[in-house]
């Protein structure tokens, strides 16, 4: 554990190191968000992001963020390293997929990054996403998203990116390893898959998770979506029992329709997802009613370019037992009656900066 968290903070270190070198700039930028809650009745603080990026060496950058969060309830904050890793280009980056040779931008990714699996880990911050909420699947097979620290190759092959990457893994796994795959045939499509899977430090169990995505963005229009399915174990009581295994699936599917450039900075959109435990989850006793369905629908003002108010309304239906059940055993979650509330409203405003 110390080993990482030195290697993090280093990484961390790199930027505020630049600041007295000659010939290195060091550029900020950042964001925070500010949201009514229907369902806590009461104002919250999103985080509060300062983003990091320097230029060592043409091939040398380094990237990071710094992430403060607020407790409402404790009236505390809290503050840490979202983001801090070091990229190495093998080969000099070139912007333009017109002008790229058939291999082209391949490098190494060393410390604590968002790990590449499907497209929603590119929507971690508040102003990338059109939303305010993550998907389904993000909340129940990724503990509302991934990620971690470690070492990742990335490079493009023609109309294709691939990343192969090994990190430390969730805390009750061995490190894990995975590869995602992009395939962009046209400048307003992409497709493709991810896999990545460890194993238990206690017990023979295995943890997998594999799935495909899609995003097609066309004319003020984007429709996106992922399917992944995932393979996770309970931990016996009693040491000498073998692992239980618990497969699950779930998708989203999410449209949005942007009218910055016809009418106004103006988008609404809408997102359907489901989640499907092949598992008892709901504390019933009982498997087979255990599926989580989300809808979603959202809208968003630009008063300026910095400034987004986002309002999102979202209801899930899923069937609760009285005194409520036990969160997958495979999340950081440890609450009683753990679930998500049938409606909720949030309204507020993303600022940039």
């Amino acid at each position: 554990m110390r080993t990482r968290i030195i290697a993090t903070i280093t990484i961390a270190l790199l930027p505020l190191c630049a600041l007295g070198q000659e010939g290195w700039e060091v550029e900020w930028s950042g964001f925070f968000s500010s949201y009514y809650d229907s369902d806590e009745e009461s104002f919250t603080l999103g985080p509060v992001e300062l983003d990091f990026f320097a230029e060592l060496h043409p091939r040398f950058l380094v990237n990071g963020a710094f992430v403060g969060e607020y407790d409402v309830a404790e009236n505390s904050a809290d503050v840490g390293v979202g983001t801090a890793w070091l990229d190495i280009f093998f080969q000099d980056y070139v912007d333009d997929p017109a002008d790229r040779p058939v291999v082209a931008n391949s490098g190494l990714a060393l410390g604590l990054f968002d790990v590449p699996f499907g497209i929603d880990y590119l929507l971690y911050a508040d102003p990338d996403r059109w939303n305010i909420s993550t998907p389904i699947t993000a909340d129940c097979m990724f503990d509302g998203g991934w990620t971690d620290v470690g070492a990742m190759l990335y490079t493009s092959l023609w109309i294709t990116e691939l990343r192969v990457y090994g990190v430390n893994g969730y805390t009750s796994t061995r490190p894990a390893a995975g590869a995602s795959l992009d395939i962009l045939p046209t400048e307003w499509a992409m497709l493709g898959g991810s896999y990545a899977m460890s194993s238990y430090e206690e017990g023979d169990g295995e943890w997998t998770r594999a799935g495909g995505h899609l995003k097609v963005a066309l004319y003020g229009a984007e429709l996106s979506g992922e399917y992944v399915m995932g393979t996770d174990a309970e931990v016996p009581v009693v040491p000498t029992e073998p692992m239980t295994q618990l497969d699950h699936a779930g998708y989203y599917g999410q449209l949005n329709f942007d009218f910055t450039e016809y009418v106004f900075p103006f988008y609404v959109g809408g997102r359907y997802g489901l989640w499907q435990p092949d598992f008892d989850f709901n504390g019933d006793g009982q498997t087979g009613n255990d599926d989580i369905t989300r809808i979603t629908g959202y809208a968003g003002v630009r008063i300026i370019d910095p400034v987004t108010f986002k309002a999102e309304y979202q209801t899930n239906d899923w069937e609760m037992v009285e005194g409520g059940g036990a969160p997958p055993p495979y999340l950081d979650q440890e609450e009683e009656g753990f679930g998500f509330p049938e409606e909720v409203l949030w309204a507020g405003v993303v600022v940039s900066f």
